[in-house]
């Protein structure tokens, strides 16, 4: 997907670049797989872009309540295109 169409999926304009619309490909993981200062890790993302960024690449986010990632399921699957 295009990084416009993760910032929008996930509410964060920071993911949003102001100079180009690259690619990234989001990849979840879900279940009880690491521990994290806030306690054990139930779902994490990886996020890859296809270009050099400034904010480096890849960038990973997790949470420890639920068991998959909030806003994945609303995100583009433009594999599918």
């Amino acid at each position: 997907m295009r990084s416009s169409d993760l910032a929008a999926g996930t509410g964060d304009v920071a993911l949003r670049s102001s100079t180009s619309d690259y690619f990234v490909w989001v990849v979840a993981v879900s279940g009880r797989y690491a521990i994290s200062p806030l306690g054990r890790t139930t779902w994490g993302i990886a996020i890859v872009t296809d270009e050099w960024v400034s904010t480096g690449s890849p960038v990973f986010e997790g949470g420890i309540t639920g068991v998959w990632p909030p806003f994945f399921d609303g995100l583009p699957d433009r594999a599918k295109n």
